[in-house]
């Protein structure tokens, strides 16, 4: 069986789609430039075949999603064509080449996906989307729906830090233990996450349902993709909103606008659970920004907003927990920042400027400090 999957999977490589020879239509049924990028997407929950051979329905199962559009549509005259063609056929060339990775991707995981057993919760769950489908508006999905996602899982997260600093058996895994949480400096994080969460994020929110009608991203339970690739596309956004957090984080930190904006962020040199998204509202925007760019490279169904919300504000307020705490299952992803890496730069200010990953500082050498610190620990940890 393992044979013929892996026979299975080297023919699914071989079915790549020509950008010079396919065409698509757009929604209001004008043909689109060849050099529309498509690339196959697996079937959803739903269409998923029972059966282990994956080829033998993915002809007739697989379906075709656009993933790029150049902007122009093919009804514009021959002459102009001409006259664009070379630009129009150099944004092509980049354009297949990304979406020849992602569909890459996007099989690597099917396959592997081929492998797991099925969701036991599949039918629980399909009941109470569709439920939901038939109760509420798409707006009041995308709107409320995803205020009470983010304010529930937030709080919820944030639970057990908060419980922490009554256990006297877990001050053995506080990063700093002599710096203590104070009711004064928990009630000062709280009033302020009050203001960005519905003065600031609140706005931001009720743009998601016309953000989901624009591209077309469905909300329909048939649409849903399985939880192995709403997991790929979670890993995806968070490599590209580590890219934008690093380099926006990093300018944040230049000596002329730190004061302004940053050092909001940086009134608590030990931080807490809680204070992940206390910050200045512009920083807010700026580094929030980073959020959505992910979003709209992999979005194609509404599930992966709220998944999406619910690994960021997992990850941020576990390495602004200020425990390190063993057995952590976030340090099963490679290259994972964790607490301690980020509770040095509260209390450093200078360096490792990531939020999830560690590449970036490595790349830079912005973690040389902490390197120097986390050894000097260890050795002194050891003694």
């Amino acid at each position: 069986m393992k044979d013929r999957r892996v026979s299975d999977w080297l023919l699914l490589r071989k079915l790549k789609v020509s950008l010079s020879s396919v065409h698509s239509l757009d929604q209001s049924g004008r043909r689109l430039c060849p050099h529309t990028s498509i690339f196959f997407l697996p079937q959803p929950i739903s269409a998923r075949p029972q059966s282990s051979h994956v080829v033998s329905s993915c002809l007739s199962q697989w379906s075709y999603v656009k993933f790029f559009n150049i902007k122009s549509v093919c009804s514009a005259s021959a002459g102009r064509r001409r006259a664009s063609h070379s630009n129009s056929f150099g944004a092509a060339m980049e354009v297949n080449g990304t979406a020849n990775i992602l569909s890459s991707a996007y099989l690597a995981v099917e396959y592997v996906d081929s492998f797991l057993p099925g969701n036991p919760l599949q039918e629980p769950l399909k009941h109470a989307w569709n439920h939901m489908l038939q109760n509420y508006s798409k707006f009041q999905i995308a709107t409320w729906g995803s205020l009470i996602v983010h304010e529930l899982i937030y709080f919820l997260f944030c639970l057990p830090g908060f419980i922490f600093q009554f256990l006297p058996f877990m001050q053995k895994y506080k990063i700093q233990p002599d710096k203590p949480e104070t009711w004064e400096k928990q009630w000062k994080c709280f009033k302020m996450l009050l203001f960005n969460h519905f003065c600031i994020q609140l706005p931001l929110i009720c743009g998601t349902y016309y953000f989901t009608e624009f591209f077309s991203i469905p909300y329909d339970w048939d649409s849903m993709p399985r939880w192995p690739f709403i997991l790929a596309q979670c890993f995806g956004c968070a490599v590209i909103e580590d890219t934008w957090h690093y380099f926006l984080h990093r300018a944040l930190h230049h000596r002329r606008i730190y004061k302004y904006i940053h050092k909001v962020h940086h009134d608590f040199t030990a931080p807490f659970g809680m204070q992940a998204e206390y910050a200045h509202p512009a920083e807010t925007l700026i580094l929030g920004a980073g959020f959505f760019i992910g979003i709209m490279v992999f979005c194609n169904h509404m599930i992966l907003l709220w998944a999406w919300v619910a690994f960021r504000l997992l990850e941020t307020i576990d390495v602004h927990s200020g425990y390190d705490i063993p057995l952590n299952p976030l340090h099963l992803i490679p290259f994972y920042a964790g607490a301690r890496f980020h509770d040095f730069h509260h209390m450093n200010f200078v360096g490792n400027y990531g939020s999830t990953f560690t590449w970036w500082d490595r790349l830079f050498n912005t973690d040389s400090q902490f390197m120097k610190h986390y050894s000097q620990h260890k050795a002194v940890k050891s003694d």
